[in-house]
């Protein structure tokens, strides 16, 4: 019997090496993708937040749309909080109250977001009702004109930015104080409080003929809040919205098309801007494909309950793309290939 001289056997040794490096290569592979994802979840991670004690929330923009379903959806699942909804008229204030249904955890309160005053003597009811303030959502606002910034009526624009930024500033001004009073024996960092802001998908990009559009400053105003609350414990959250099955849409949609067709109607507008015409959004996005009322609801309802609030939500859709995936494309894509895209 022979026996397998040095020499012989070195071959098969360096072949076993050479087949266990593949294996310690993918192994190795392995564990710094894994290493790689630990670290990209810990800094995607949202900061985490005491979660809210049952206090009073109040919902902005509550005798429609958005607004009034966020309020029926909070009263129903969040039980031990009295939901308290702003409207402008008297006349919906029943309306709004009725949302509680067999409960008697919603309340309406009067007011406008552009009268400083009528903010103050609404607030001060439900600092007098004794609950803490501990959630404010948001969802007042006029729709911008869809028209070319030439030709953009600057009244119109101080409209919009009246009641969605300047508005929104009056408010914050107005409920904040009453915020970080919520929990004053608490640590000041675990206060739990939310403020939640209704913006819109041209937070992240604004199409031609939207120059009026106010949701880029909301989100200015949000992150700068965010990030001066922070330490009080109060989380800010902003819901960037695609198209969304609401009330409001279809009256956008007789204004827009009114005010296109009298544009249209100038021969030299006309020729000038010819994508005008294409901006029918009725056409584009129809309203049963639109994304559902419960999308902003859903996020509300995190942005309100959860340790983890998101500092953005996107939710809806797009004629595109859903929102969720058309906002992050739009952070990654260059400026002038976006522009290609309309």
């Amino acid at each position: 019997m022979r026996t397998p001289s040095a020499h012989n056997a070195a071959p098969c040794v360096a072949a076993h090496g050479m087949m266990m490096k593949p294996a310690r290569n993918w192994l190795l592979a392995l564990a710094a993708g894994g290493v790689l994802m630990g670290v990209a979840v810990i800094f995607t991670m949202p900061p985490e937040f005491a979660v809210p004690k049952p206090g009073a929330i109040v919902v902005t923009g509550a005798a429609s749309g958005i607004g009034r379903h966020v309020v029926q959806r909070l009263a129903k699942e969040l039980p031990e909080h009295t939901i308290y909804g702003i409207v402008r008229r008297e006349a919906d204030a029943a309306g709004v109250t009725a949302l509680g249904g067999n409960g008697d955890n919603v309340r309406a309160l009067v007011a406008d977001l552009t009268d400083r005053p009528s903010l103050v003597a609404a607030m001060r009811v439900v600092a007098d009702a004794g609950r803490p303030v501990v959630g404010l959502f948001d969802a007042a606002g006029l729709p911008a004109p869809n028209v070319p910034v030439e030709h953009l009526d600057v009244d119109t624009l101080r409209q919009v930015y009246e009641v969605d930024v300047f508005g929104l500033v009056n408010l914050v001004q107005v409920v904040l104080p009453l915020m970080k009073r919520a929990c004053p024996t608490c640590d000041k960092a675990a206060t739990g409080s939310r403020i939640c802001f209704l913006g819109s998908v041209t937070g992240a990009i604004t199409p031609s003929f939207m120059g009026a559009d106010a949701p880029r400053s909301i989100e200015t105003i949000a992150d700068a809040l965010r990030r001066e609350v922070r330490p009080t414990g109060i989380a800010v959250s902003v819901i960037q919205a695609g198209f969304i099955q609401s009330p409001i849409i279809k009256k956008i949609h007789i204004v827009d098309q009114a005010l296109q067709e009298s544009l249209q109607a100038n021969t030299n507008i006309a020729e000038m801007y010819p994508g005008l015409a294409l901006k029918d959004f009725e056409k584009q996005m129809p309203f049963e494909k639109m994304g559902p009322l419960t999308a902003v609801s859903d996020a509300v309802l995190h942005a309100f309950s959860a340790t983890r609030p998101q500092i953005r939500y996107v939710v809806g859709t797009t004629p595109v793309l859903p929102a969720r995936l058309l906002v992050p494309l739009m952070h990654v894509l260059p400026h002038h290939i976006i522009d290609l895209l309309e």
